[in-house]
């Protein structure tokens, strides 16, 4: 199994749809936190069902709680 790990995204959304595309045999994809910079849940969501993530989950991350 081949797994992608990605984090620390930070609105970089082009950059991490390149880094994505240049590894199409990844099994698994993870995104280890920081799609948004201060952004809210709901805009991370919005990012997530904007991309070429599915299926996918999403849990509550540290920032959620502040």
């Amino acid at each position: 199994m081949k797994i992608l790990a990605l984090s620390d995204i930070h609105g970089s959304y082009k950059a991490m749809l390149e880094i994505v595309s240049a590894n199409p045999s990844a099994d698994v994809i993870v995104v280890a936190g920081d799609l948004t910079t201060h952004g809210s849940a709901e805009e991370a969501g919005q990012a997530l069902d904007h991309s070429p993530f599915t299926p996918h989950q999403y849990p509550i991350g540290y920032h959620s709680f502040r």
